[in-house]
């Protein structure tokens, strides 16, 4: 089993791998990484603490609200183990809020059996508007938030991943949708979004797309997986199999318009 801290790690990762890609600004500011898209989204705009257990200078702190003050943007600090002690209320004492409470998940049991829901398909390049539409339908994502997460993290160029189609009887539209993205530093997969349309949830689709993902990460050398999960999705990830290794916090800043 990898150590908790390495995975740990990979799911930190995970929210910056954006900025691998061109078409972003990143941060670099001391004890701090990040990425600037330009989009008055804040899923799009995410900074965190640049290493493990480093300290994060106030000068830093200062410079990142200033920046995205200038450029009047919203914008989302991932709080987690690895950042500063005392980070999230040093962020609460400059206005930012909760925005979102995470679990990290991990497993090294990569051999989930199947339940045959579903028939699955691994989506083509010329399926990825496919792909996204199964997101809108399924997930509060507005369009340039879903092209943003398609084109810097599904899609893209400079990350290893795989993308899948789920179908069920004789319904000729993606019933769901799921997608892994390897960690460029490991052998660890993150189970990075999956999402099942309202009327085929309860038939075990979600458990296929855990299970195929989970058996194509195995064949291509992967010895763990990971994933986020929100209290909706928390008690579901355990039953597969996953364990909880950690807390995350995304915090929010507005800017006046």
């Amino acid at each position: 089993m990898i150590d908790s801290s390495v995975l740990i790690g990979c799911l930190e990762n995970y929210m910056f791998l954006a900025s691998r890609g061109g078409g972003l600004r990143r941060l670099s500011y001391p004890g701090v990484r990040g990425h600037v898209s330009g989009l008055a989204q804040p899923l799009t705009n995410l900074v965190g603490a640049a290493g493990s257990s480093e300290a994060i200078p106030e000068r830093s702190v200062d410079e990142v609200f200033a920046e995205f003050g200038r450029l009047r943007l919203p914008f989302l600090w991932l709080v987690g183990p690895h950042g500063p002690e005392g980070m999230g209320a040093r962020l609460r004492r400059r206005g930012m809020s909760p925005f979102q409470q995470l679990s990290g998940l991990a497993t090294s049991d990569l051999d989930l059996p199947r339940v045959s829901a579903a028939r699955l398909h691994e989506v083509r390049p010329d399926e990825r508007d496919r792909f996204g539409a199964v997101l809108l339908d399924s997930f509060e994502l507005e369009g340039p938030v879903l092209d943003f997460l398609a084109r810097y993290y599904f899609f893209a160029s400079t990350l290893r991943s795989r993308n899948y189609l789920a179908f069920v009887d004789d319904h000729p539209e993606p019933a769901g949708v799921a997608s892994s993205v390897y960690d460029p530093e490991s052998r660890v997969a993150v189970l990075a979004i999956a999402a099942v349309k309202q009327q085929f949830r309860g038939r075990g689709i979600y458990r296929d797309l855990v299970q195929r993902r989970l058996a194509d990460a195995k064949a291509d050398g992967c010895v763990a997986a990971v994933v986020h999960a929100q209290s909706t999705n928390l008690r579901g990830c355990l039953r597969l199999g996953f364990r909880e290794i950690c807390q995350q916090r995304l915090l929010s800043l507005d800017q006046p318009a």
